[in-house]
């Protein structure tokens, strides 16, 4: 093994010591200018690769950021959309009480009216009733006699005609309940539009996200894989190199060892006529295995320097393994809450949509109600005018 090999470069040693020629020096010093420019072309090339990748995170970190910002911005525009749909429900609410106070000020206007004209007094006189003192005269100086509602002439035609107002107040009320109950169908229509509007925008922002993060996992997947086959292809390399070098140094040290038999032989046989010329010979074998000792040693530090960058390789796996996992799970969470959201924004559309529709049926039962009492009031006009007619042709008949 190693052991013996370098025993057998000891014992070279020992027998001869030559420096090397200058045509080694010369060979070595070219080489190592090669292997220098290589790893300096090498180095460029790594450094643009980082600074390749650098960019393309920086460029997906900045669109994934703006993608978060679209989304806030169409958040805000959903929350202004809802303040706006309340305002507008606020002013419908506004408007309708304002016309029903408005019907109700004519019907109380109509009432006065119709009561002065019946009752013979003015507004002045009701007024200085109002503000007068007790046992205060009248300003003519003697107090008037009560009126009576036979003495008024044409009863019967202002109780037709105040019958027949509260009759258009109640058409006015059932109009604007009407307009109200459109105007809110109109504003819970729009508002149910803008509501599926932000729940497909929000699904299209989802499966973009998605998107973005599948082909994410897919490209540092890519990453991996590229990763692990070129450190394999190198830890194959190096296994190549390092049998290749160690076959090499064999091979040498079994032809030194057969010329040394060789000329042991050699020796045996010549005697005191072997050549002097041996000792050159000796020597040109001892530098050879000097640098072959040499090239030993820096076989065996590049096979260290590939150990070292193979250790580098499967920490960088780890640390990609490690970050694959953790976007695995980051996308899982995005996933689960993006579901929770959209089951809430559907479960509170349908409540609205409940909501929506118990208020339009107590709309229609108002109106309902509304109409019920307006053909009531209706019944108990014919009523009274059936009535009335009764009497006037009882009192002809005698």
């Amino acid at each position: 093994g190693n052991t013996e090999i370098s025993q057998v470069m000891a014992n070279c040693s020992e027998d001869c010591a030559q420096p090397n020629s200058p045509a080694m020096v010369e060979f070595y010093h070219s080489k190592l200018k090669d292997m220098k420019h290589k790893y300096s072309v090498l180095e460029r090339v790594v450094e643009e690769c980082r600074q390749l990748v650098v960019r393309s995170a920086d460029k997906e970190d900045e669109f994934l950021r703006h993608v978060r910002d679209i989304a806030k911005l169409r958040q805000a525009m959903s929350d202004l959309e809802q303040y706006l749909y309340k305002e507008r429900e606020y002013v419908l609410k506004l408007t309708a009480d304002n016309d029903k106070l408005r019907i109700e000020a004519g019907d109380n206007r109509r009432k006065i009216q119709f009561l002065l004209d019946h009752s013979g007094l003015k507004e002045s006189q009701l007024e200085f009733h109002k503000e007068g003192k007790d046992g205060e005269k009248s300003p003519l100086g003697k107090p008037k006699g009560r009126p009576r509602f036979y003495e008024v002439k044409d009863f019967n035609q202002k109780l037709k005609e105040l019958w027949e107002s509260e009759n258009d107040i109640l058409n006015l009320r059932i109009k604007a309940l009407e307009a109200e109950l459109r105007e809110q169908t109109n504003l819970l229509r729009d508002e149910v539009e803008s509501l599926e509007k932000d729940l497909d925008l929000k699904k299209r922002e989802w499966e973009s996200e998605k998107r973005q993060l599948e082909q994410r996992i897919s490209c540092l997947n890519c990453r991996l894989q590229n990763t692990l086959l070129k450190n394999f292809d190198d830890v194959l390399k190096t296994m190549y190199d390092v049998e290749k070098a160690r076959t090499r140094e064999i091979e040498l040290v079994e032809e030194n060892e057969c010329l040394k038999r060789y000329i042991n032989t050699c020796k045996g046989i010549l005697g005191e006529d072997f050549p002097t010329g041996h000792v050159i010979r000796t020597e040109r074998v001892k530098s050879e295995a000097r640098s072959l000792k040499e090239q030993l040693h820096q076989k065996e530090q590049i096979i260290r320097g590939y150990q070292a960058q193979a250790a580098e390789f499967e920490a960088h796996i780890q640390d990609l393994k490690t970050e694959l996992l953790t976007e695995r799970g980051q996308s899982q969470k995005l996933k689960e809450k993006f579901l929770a959201k959209e089951e809430y924004l559907s479960r509170k559309l349908e409540e609205e949509k409940k909501r929506r529709l118990l208020e339009t049926e107590g709309f229609r039962n108002d109106v309902k109600i509304l109409r019920t009492k307006l053909h009531a009031i209706e019944r108990q006009i014919k009523m009274d005018r059936l009535k009335k007619r009764t009497e006037d042709k009882e009192k002809r008949d005698p």
